[in-house]
């Protein structure tokens, strides 16, 4: 992604992120062995690190779009501009041709912020915050959110079943359904859940934008691989006489 971009040079300001990046976008999902990691067994030295987790799926949200790249325009000078993943902005010293650009923010619950002020020839005549969304022009993924549960034979006795919220984006989404046994490669990350981020066009339509800082911290995993266990009624087989007979 970084290299086309920085080929596209600062004559390319204006295009739309379906132009900037082709239209094209691959998911790279990781397998492994690695050693699991019970849900309960998660502290802060496993923060930003690859984690295996194994459990069941006890809830699923609704599939919600996520922005990747905004497409903003000024209200009043139409002067329009795109803004990435890291709340860069093209046509300034952080949009096209830094390396620092990329799609999506940094968390799947992180907003995007736009700038406060026209970055037009004549800023002081469009006023403050004059910069609106069009929808129409970003660019989307989809996003999930599900509850991960410990499986019943991974419970202490007479202990409760611990449950983590777990992110999954675009091909990951709808797979597995509330009671599937699944065992998750994921990215054990923090997100503070007092409040919404500062910003419009946040990382999906209607989903909750902690702030910056402050507020209660909530452990999520941010799956890169997901496998479900394959179950005894899952594998089995009946030709058509048996179905018949049944």
């Amino acid at each position: 992604e970084g290299g086309g971009i920085e080929g596209a040079g600062n004559n390319n300001n204006n295009l739309t992120p379906q132009q900037l990046f082709g239209g094209n976008s691959i998911q790279i999902m990781l397998r492994g062995n690695l050693t699991p990691t019970p849900l309960r067994s998660i502290q802060s030295h496993h923060m930003n690190s690859l984690l295996k987790c194994p459990g069941i799926i006890i809830s699923c949200a609704r599939v919600r779009p996520r922005a990747m790249a905004l497409r903003i325009r000024c209200t009043k000078c139409m002067d329009v501009r795109t803004v990435f993943g890291n709340s860069s902005v093209s046509g300034t010293n952080g949009g096209v041709g830094s390396r620092a650009l990329g799609l999506g923010s940094s968390s799947p619950f992180a907003g995007f912020s736009l700038p406060t002020r026209c970055l037009g020839p004549n800023p002081q005549e469009c006023g403050p915050s004059p910069y609106a969304v069009l929808p129409d022009d970003c660019l989307f993924v989809d996003q999930q959110t599900l509850k991960l549960q410990e499986a019943p034979e991974m419970v202490p006795t007479g202990e409760m079943p611990r449950s983590v919220l777990v992110a999954v984006e675009r091909g990951l989404v709808d797979k597995a359904p509330p009671g599937t046994r699944v065992t998750v490669l994921a990215i054990a990350s923090l997100f503070n859940t007092g409040g919404a981020e500062g910003g419009s066009g946040g990382g999906g339509a209607g989903a909750k934008r902690p702030q910056s800082g402050g507020g209660v911290k909530t452990t999520y995993l941010r799956v890169v691989g997901m496998e479900r266990e394959s179950s005894t009624a899952d594998s089995a087989r009946f030709s058509p006489a048996e179905e018949e007979a049944f």
